[in-house]
């Protein structure tokens, strides 16, 4: 809680949330909503200056692009999906899986990670 409490300005951080309670509220919550919770949440964090300490030379923001798969399907289940298709080793059966990937861009503040943007 150090690092989060200096970002916010709070000297101690007493007591959090139950995950019980978090995930209870996370649960009733679309992922529209969350997405745009971490969006105006990041954007009142950096109109706020508060990651100014972490700018890389005093002036450039620190971020990752990161790409990576989110779900695999047997079949394909919509007009989205990327294919795969590959040849087993020691069978020679050919198989094809479906999948569905994601592109993140991610703000690095210290030795924190705050997902920014994700193209699906």
């Amino acid at each position: 809680m150090k690092n989060l409490s200096k970002i916010l300005g709070i000297e101690r951080v007493d007591e959090i949330p139950h995950y019980d309670t978090v995930n209870d509220f996370l649960s009733r919550l679309k992922p529209e909503e969350l997405e745009n919770i971490r969006t105006y949440m990041i954007k009142e964090l950096i109109k706020k200056k508060c990651f100014y300490d972490y700018r890389i030379d005093g002036k450039y923001w620190g971020i990752v692009i990161d790409g990576t798969g989110l779900f695999t399907f047997r079949t394909k289940h919509c007009e989205y999906c990327l294919k795969r298709e590959y040849k087993n080793e020691e069978t020679g059966e050919k198989k094809t899986i479906y999948m569905h990937h994601v592109l993140e861009a991610k703000l690095l503040i210290g030795d924190m990670v705050f997902n920014c943007i994700r193209i699906y």
